[in-house]
């Protein structure tokens, strides 16, 4: 009844053969489903396509005259090396799981997502120079076979639509090789996450590689683009300017060189930063569960983002006792005297992790003297957030009359 009653417009077809797939009557529910959409091909707007487990409907369906077909989203649960050519000459938009395409005859996307897919670099590459129009790009599990050919192609793809760059648990040295052949200038989003159990050398390339991304200038708008975060973890150091980051997760770090790689990682990729980029940044967020790790952390952003005054900061007790006794007097390895982030005026500190008063003592140092430096700016905003009663009302008292801006909130 919908389907007559919807005369000649076009149709989106949900084709989920999963539904019935313990049904007794499955294969004749199917079967009558097909023959009332499967004529109306040519109507189809948006499809939506599940196969079943053991169904071999795919080479059917997929061949079928969709010249109206914009954008099509395809699961299945196991991979297939059958690769299928689409009759779609408006499709652009095109998500795939464990779908194998002639990926050749693919052109004019806009939204490209693929997962645990069969395609090698070279085929990705032949997709996205045919789609010059590209807005959203996304890989997950992808391989990305590489032949000698790739390594040496020096022919970058011109993206200039392209927003949305995600790319999940593929190999570093692929993903290295797809950021050097793109060529983008209006990405707001860049999401890179990959784990580290490779040589220590390919995942710096990878960093330096992706920080052409993370660092392009000029910032990405919204609320968040004067914003660098760290995160860091014994398994795993994350860093981003904004909606733009990487992920890098070491599971060998438990036993080795975790602080060694996390810094040299961060290094190589604040190094590779453009510098107006740089010069844009006013917040640091900066969460480290490695207290003897956030004293690095604080000296390379303070040489590489002159311009931070307002820096967030979670961590425990010894972190945020070490982060402050960093800030809390000039440095020592610089032979002018100046100050770790001398434009800092603004400290936002989640204590709810740290419950010994010499954390909150700390904090009380830390603005008493940068009030009386010369070189650093003196703090007046102070945002503290604890458990009830971790700070004592005289301590409350205090950072109130010392403080321009002081806010206390008790979770």
């Amino acid at each position: 009844m919908i389907i007559r009653n919807s005369r000649n417009q076009r149709l989106s077809v949900l084709y989920d053969e999963t539904v019935w797939e313990k049904d007794p009557a499955g294969d004749v529910k199917m079967a009558t489903f097909s023959s009332l959409v499967e004529p109306l091909a040519s109507r189809w707007e948006w499809l939506f396509y599940r196969q079943a487990l053991r169904s071999e409907s795919a080479s059917r369906i997929l061949s079928l005259p969709l010249h109206h077909l914009r954008g099509i989203e395809m699961v299945r649960y196991t991979g297939s090396y059958r690769q299928h050519t689409l009759d779609a000459p408006q499709l652009s938009y095109l998500s795939t799981t464990h779908f194998s395409m002639n990926w050749r005859s693919l052109s004019g996307l806009r939204v490209l997502i693929l997962r645990e897919t069969d395609i090698a670099l070279n085929e990705l590459m032949a997709v996205l120079r045919a789609s010059p129009d590209l807005r959203d790009l996304s890989l997950q599990k992808v391989p990305l076979k590489v032949g000698s050919a790739d390594a040496q192609n020096s022919s970058k793809v011109i993206l200039p639509h392209l927003s949305s760059l995600h790319i999940h648990q593929t190999r570093s040295q692929q993903i290295c090789l797809l950021l050097d052949s793109m060529e983008t200038s209006s990405l707001q989003t860049f999401v890179v996450a990959v784990t580290d159990g490779i040589e220590s050398e390919v995942c710096t390339s990878l960093c330096k590689s992706a920080a052409r991304y993370i660092g392009a200038f000029p910032p990405p708008r919204g609320d968040e683009e004067a914003r660098v975060w760290i995160q860091a973890a014994r398994r795993e150091i994350n860093f981003g300017l904004g909606e733009r980051k990487i992920l890098i997760r070491g599971y060998s770090w438990d036993h080795g060189n975790g602080p060694q790689d996390r810094l040299s990682y961060l290094t190589s990729i604040v190094e590779c930063l453009d510098s107006r980029m740089c010069r844009e940044m006013k917040i640091l967020e900066l969460c480290c569960r490695e207290h003897d790790e956030i004293g690095d952390y604080l000296r390379t952003i303070h040489s590489h983002f002159p311009q931070i005054d307002q820096l967030l900061l979670e961590s425990n007790g010894f972190g945020i006792i070490t982060a402050v006794q960093c800030l809390d007097s000039p440095l020592q390895s610089d032979s002018t005297g100046g100050w770790l982030l001398p434009k800092l005026t603004k400290l936002k500190l989640d204590l709810r992790n740290s419950t010994d008063a010499a954390v909150v003592d700390a904090v009380a140092q830390l603005v008493v003297k940068r009030k009386a430096a010369e070189g650093a700016k003196e703090i007046t905003g102070l945002s503290i957030t604890t458990s009830p009663g971790g700070i004592s009302l005289g301590v409350v008292e205090f950072f109130r009359q010392s403080v321009a801006s002081f806010e206390l909130t008790e979770k």
